[in-house]
């Protein structure tokens, strides 16, 4: 029996059908962290510098979010015993914009009188800069027709509902996502009376936290570092 299941395994991985790649999907598979640096490197014009390197940065974090909640989201409909197709690159949009915002927030989210740090103004200039590379990057690639506001947007939904206390950031990601998800594009709203599988509420529940609390907490970090130390001259 037990050689049996195990021949049973080895043609079943080898008959398997592969799921086709989207072309968003083809183009950030292959990003590494070392194409922060070379992003950097490639651009003549030095105030877009950092911006096109954070702007990598997010296109690469935007793969590990879809295609981590893909893997999570396959596994634990293999003990529900469902399956549904995967719009990759719905996630990955609604991670990429959600990315941003994590960059952003203090910035949106702060009191009109306050003054801020002394590199505040141009350090925001550069994540919005950064921002509308990845959205120009994504419209490019994405199975779906976006406006070029579109990632922008989010960041200001994010913010405003968090400014009035009515969604925490993480809770309004998540709904993005569902919706997404269910409808196959950013841009649409899931239909009405439409719930949500149970297998990929708890995925996400589980997912977001994580993906927050590791990657996108070191490029916060990271991304601050990185303005200074190009304000500096130091890369």
């Amino acid at each position: 029996m037990a050689e049996g299941g195990s021949l049973s395994n080895f043609f079943s991985r080898i008959f398997r059908k592969k799921v086709a790649k989207t072309p968003l999907e083809e183009f950030i598979a292959t990003i590494t962290p070392e194409q922060f640096q070379s992003s950097y490197r490639s651009v003549k014009d030095p105030t877009l510098r950092v911006p096109a390197a954070l702007s990598t940065w997010v296109l690469y974090l935007a793969h590990r979010f879809s295609s981590g909640l893909r893997e999570m989201l396959t596994s634990v409909e293999k003990t529900f015993e469902t399956s549904s197709s995967y719009p990759y690159d719905c996630v990955a949009f609604e991670a990429a914009a959600f990315c941003h915002y994590w960059v952003v927030r203090e910035f949106l989210n702060a009191d009109e009188d306050e003054d801020g740090e002394p590199e505040g103004n141009d350090y925001f200039e550069c994540l919005k800069n950064s921002a509308n590379i990845t959205s120009s990057l994504l419209s490019s690639k994405t199975g779906f027709a976006m406006p070029d506001d579109l990632l922008m947007k989010r960041s200001i939904a994010y913010s405003y509902e968090e400014k009035c206390k009515a969604v925490r950031p993480e809770e309004k990601f998540a709904n993005l996502l569902i919706s997404s998800m269910q409808s196959g594009s950013p841009t649409k709203r899931s239909p009405v009376g439409i719930q949500s599988s149970l297998p990929l509420q708890l995925c996400i529940a589980s997912y977001i936290p994580i993906f927050e609390s590791t990657l996108l907490a070191e490029f916060k970090k990271a991304a601050r570092v990185m303005f200074l130390a190009d304000q500096e001259g130091a890369l």
